[in-house]
């Protein structure tokens, strides 16, 4: 991923996709599933201010889809997990 970054980097913007797939790879494998969902928020934060910066809307819209559904899943684990 880094090399494949580094090849392709053509400026600041950049960087907030690389880090969004460097956290989101580093949360898939974490053991505590806490740790993983807030993870995915990070990450997909970071794609969403990437999308919003380049100005594409569907992009946009989709991120921000994808984080409804990452927020409603950490809600219902929190709901849900045992004590």
């Amino acid at each position: 991923m880094t090399i494949a970054s580094t090849i392709t980097y053509s400026g600041f913007l950049n960087l907030f996709w690389y880090f969004a797939g460097v956290v989101h790879t580093i949360s898939i494998w974490q053991k505590n599933q806490l740790v993983y969902r807030i993870l995915g928020i990070v990450a997909t934060l970071l794609r969403l201010v990437y999308a919003v910066i380049i100005g594409s809307v569907v992009m946009a819209a989709l991120e921000l889809l994808f984080l409804f559904i990452v927020i409603g899943g950490t809600i219902r684990y929190l709901q849900t997990r045992p004590s």
